[in-house]
């Protein structure tokens, strides 16, 4: 308590002084939140959307797929596939489980072919994945089988759109060319030219692909999906259990979103370095505005030296003023962050534009997170410190003899 109430003492004595190291420490402090806060948000977005539309919580396949199934995919399919979806469906805080059953093979017009790369599912499922990437167009059901729905890219190839009617021919389990008639229904949003998935994407119903695959109640994989994404840790014990009653094998969503995690990764790198130069900047401040302290309270030093105060103490008195010019900074510096945030998001927040892993344009909100804030606080706190270790070894080893002859 004396160290923080002569600490106080001085920041008060020294305010001018000390102003420019709290601004600079509020600046940096609001920088931190804010940035950190957004890109928390936005990749809480892009996490729902990779999971929502594209993988699920968890992907289950019959045991060896992961190994073998892209060379040898009729050979690793989940037989009886709706048996194990009802296992499935019996863990706690699951929504839904959908099959899944991927196809290769060619899409024809009257003048046009092109290569197709599509996936069949459960349509009321499906939709439920899908349903944000459409343009404003119906969906496909399970009353209608021959309805698809396919990339606006694949469409522009084919010069086609909804109620246009195709052929898809693909090769079947066991040998032999299958095909099936395939009217368009709806049309699922691309990115762009460089949507290469976007040009050969067909979504269908999965009875009517299992007939065209000859491959009857096998599906590729199951998509587990749960009410709560926070949820994925205590769950995936049970959906390991059940894996290996069933023998089958799973990997979860964050296993699969690769683009995600590198998306993620270089954001967090550019996090790091924004930290990194704030903390040097600071440094340099809060140590030049303690080495000026430093020069003024000389004689101060000299006289509580002669009257007894240990060379411990009197570093600590230094110390002890950083950590307090950094809490108050950091905290002033949160408070000012906040109120940006506030300002920011009741304009509507960050508006970005469709993107790989969000099909339609969306906005993200400065949301900083307490473990953040409290992170950056204590880092704050710790670079004021090490700032004034210098100063603080300085003032200790000062002579007694100099510092009352000093002018």
């Amino acid at each position: 308590m004396f160290y923080i109430r002569i600490g106080l003492r001085n920041i008060i004595k020294n305010i001018r002084k000390t102003a420019l190291t709290m601004a600079t420490l509020l600046a940096g402090m609001a920088a931190l939140l804010i940035f950190s806060g957004n890109n928390s948000y936005m990749f809480k977005v892009m996490r729902e959307n990779f999971i929502n539309t594209q993988f699920g919580h968890f992907q289950v396949y019959a045991r060896g797929y992961l190994e073998n199934g892209n060379d040898y995919p009729f050979d690793y399919l989940i037989s009886d596939y709706k048996k194990a979806a009802e296992e499935f469906k019996k863990i706690p805080g699951v929504k839904f489980v959908t099959p899944r059953l991927s196809f290769k093979g060619l899409i024809s017009g009257d003048k046009i072919s092109t290569a197709v790369m599509g996936i069949a599912g459960n349509p009321e499922d499906e939709k439920l994945m899908t349903a944000s990437a459409l343009t404003n167009s119906p969906f496909i059901s399970s009353g209608d089988p021959s309805g698809i729905v396919a990339g606006d890219g694949l469409l522009k190839i084919l010069s086609g759109g909804i109620g246009d009617s195709f052929t898809i021919m693909t090769s079947m389990k066991g040998g032999g060319i299958n095909g099936m008639d395939a009217v368009v229904r709806g049309v699922r949003k691309g990115y762009g030219e460089f949507d290469q998935l976007g040009k050969m994407f067909v979504l269908a119903d999965i009875d009517r692909v299992e007939r065209l695959l000859n491959v009857g109640g096998s599906a590729g994989s199951l998509i587990v999906m749960l009410n709560r994404t926070d949820d994925v840790g205590k769950t995936e014990p049970l959906v390991r259990s059940l894996c290996e009653k069933l023998g089958l094998e799973y990997k979860r969503w964050d296993q699969l979103a690769v683009f995600y995690k590198s998306v993620k990764a270089m954001y967090d790198m550019d996090m790091l370095i924004i930290t990194i130069i704030i903390m040097a900047i600071l440094i340099f401040v809060i140590a030049n505005t303690m080495s000026m302290n430093l020069l003024e309270r000389i004689r101060e030093i000299g006289t509580i030296r002669a009257l007894g105060t240990t060379k411990m103490k009197v570093a600590l008195i230094f110390l002890a003023e950083s950590a307090l010019i950094g809490i108050i900074g950091s905290m002033a510096g949160t408070a000012f962050g906040l109120l940006v945030s506030v300002f920011i998001n009741s304009t509507g927040g960050i508006y970005h534009q469709p993107s790989i892993y969000a099909p339609s344009g969306y906005h993200t909100y400065i949301v900083p997170e307490i473990r953040s804030i409290a992170a950056y606080i204590l880092l704050l706190t710790i670079v004021a410190i090490i700032s004034a270790v210098s100063t603080a070894r300085k003032a200790s080893r000062m002579v007694i003899a100099d510092t009352l002859r000093w002018i």
